[in-house]
């Protein structure tokens, strides 16, 4: 939409911590059928991860028209460019970002194995947790919590912070003109807010 000319910048780049988010297969077959092992009920899966990337979308939006209300969407008189894109180029890119996402992946959870290796103290280790969800994941469910809930809350708070692998990865696949200031942000608010109303429901 930014590249045709429908937004502007800096209303695709508020819009991109929002829409930049794990795959509810993900959500639904890796973490709760694998992870959870179907302990909790779907409802509550889908309402303590989306609730919060709605809730600061609602909430950062009157800010952002205060802020930038004279560029938020590009006029709709603007000519749109025409996508001349063949299969073989749409097939083509589509191999190069699943091989950008796929690499970054394999990167960031070899920088975790290396961190629990090298430095087997615990905050250490839990802190490597969140640079790749994945893998992030697999070895925060490892550890032992006093609360239960705690391990829940901090699953959910990578689940919507991403990883720091997910910045990179959304960097590489994305227009070089969005700020990643207000991205990185945005995604850490959300992550705060999923954590506290996981453990406020439990």
């Amino acid at each position: 939409l930014y590249h045709n000319e429908e937004f502007s910048k800096t209303f695709a780049s508020y819009l991109l911590p929002f829409v930049s988010n794990i795959s509810p297969m993900f959500l639904l077959g890796y973490f709760h059928v694998n992870l959870l092992h179907e302990s909790e009920s779907v409802f509550f899966l889908v309402f303590a991860f989306y609730f919060p990337i709605f809730f600061i979308l609602l909430l950062s939006y009157p800010c952002y028209k205060l802020y930038f209300k004279t560029t938020s969407i590009a006029c709709n008189t603007k000519k749109h460019k025409k996508n001349n894109s063949n299969l073989d180029t749409v097939i083509l890119e589509s191999f190069e970002i699943m091989l950008k996402i796929c690499g970054y992946m394999v990167l960031f959870s070899i920088f975790i194995l290396l961190g629990t290796k090298l430095f087997p103290i615990s905050q250490i280790n839990l802190s490597c947790c969140f640079l790749e969800v994945t893998t992030g994941l697999k070895n925060l469910f490892s550890f032992s919590f006093n609360h239960p809930s705690q391990k829940i809350a901090l699953a959910f708070a990578l689940l919507n912070f991403g990883g720091l692998c997910s910045m990179f990865q959304v960097k590489s696949v994305t227009s070089k003109d969005f700020s990643f200031i207000w991205y990185i942000i945005a995604k850490g608010i959300i992550s705060s807010c999923s954590y506290y109303l996981v453990i406020f429901l439990f």
